[in-house]
């Protein structure tokens, strides 16, 4: 919309001018010309799309790289349950399909924000001499400062947790990443300067098509008051765990599984359920990227990881998997 140009004592009527995005194309490219194809901000190696603008699920037939999503789904198993499961706790899951979304904006949106993470893990760390109010770099979750083992810490802290000498529970490292890390052909690499890691989000066959489409719609997500870490996305990082909120499909019978990128940034470790006004004010968000809720530390369940930014998360596969009795 144009501007009204006072001079010489005469005021011209203000002139509307509406530009169409369509219409608009690069420099050098002739009018009507049709816009770029969308280039991929450094996508990983094994993928097949360079360029383009529409999601494609590329299925992933070769064995060895489906034995890959069936060996995540067998090493991060727990036998244990929670009251969130609904029915019997099965003995395996089973991959029957696997597909890698390959989304170039979403992939975009998912790299700059990455990129913008680490930069300010960079600007924070007093190597490059330095001083910013950004929030501090990432600890590595296996890092996180221990909690008191006290009323807030069970006898039932598993194997996992490393209890310290001053009885302190500490952290582990991420279920999923010695197993990524030795599938270089179909995951990763992974920031861990950031705390990028590859977790699990369980959902319905229908529900995980709507992800893939668009992201994860965090203004959906229930208040934050019915929730035990805070608002955001959760995930986890056994498959006992995700498991609990998948639905089978109406006519196959198969259950899905995202298995996403994750940028978890700086954490705050809980043991217990968080404040709601705590985690939902504003200098919260400015000091943490997200939420690590280690019940496995607390009562021997599992911990979750909610991250509160959609720009976190990159949706990277798609695995369709049975339930065996």
């Amino acid at each position: 919309q144009g501007a009204a140009h006072r001079g010489a004592g005469v005021v011209e009527p203000l002139l509307e001018e509406w530009i169409h995005l369509r219409d608009v194309v690069p420099r050098g490219l002739p009018a009507g010309s049709p816009p770029p194809r969308r280039r991929l901000l450094r996508p990983p190696k094994y993928w097949g799309t360079a360029e383009g603008s529409a999601h494609s699920r590329v299925d992933v037939n070769a064995l060895g790289q489906v034995a890959v999503f069936q060996r995540l789904l067998d090493e991060t198993w727990k036998v244990k349950a929670t009251r969130d499961r609904q029915g019997h706790l099965p003995n395996r899951l089973l991959v029957r399909k696997v597909q890698r979304i390959e989304a170039p904006g979403l992939w975009n949106r998912f790299s700059r924000h990455r990129r913008q993470m680490a930069l300010r893990v960079r600007s924070s760390d007093p190597a490059f001499g330095l001083s910013t109010k950004a929030a501090p770099g990432c600890t590595p979750v296996e890092a996180l400062g221990a909690v008191a083992a006290d009323n807030t810490c069970s006898n039932a802290c598993s194997n996992e947790a490393v209890v310290n000498e001053d009885g302190g529970v500490r952290s582990a490292p991420v279920r999923t990443r010695s197993i990524c890390e030795a599938a270089p052909e179909v995951l990763g690499p992974c920031d861990h300067s950031v705390n990028e890691h590859y977790l699990f989000h369980g959902t319905s066959p229908s529900g995980a098509l709507g992800i893939i489409k668009q992201g994860f719609d965090l203004g959906r997500s229930r208040p934050a008051a019915n929730l035990l870490f805070g608002p955001g996305a959760y995930f986890a990082e056994a498959s006992s765990k995700f498991d609990e909120y998948a639905s089978a499909d109406e006519f196959s019978g198969l259950c899905a599984v995202l298995v996403c990128r994750v940028l978890c940034g700086e954490m705050h470790r809980t043991l217990r359920k968080v404040d709601p006004e705590v985690v939902c004010h504003p200098s919260f968000a400015e000091r943490y990227d997200g939420v690590l809720g280690d019940r496995e530390a607390s009562v021997g369940t599992y911990r979750e990881f909610v991250v509160f930014r959609q720009e976190q998360i990159y949706p990277e596969y798609l695995v369709f998997y049975d339930r065996e009795y």
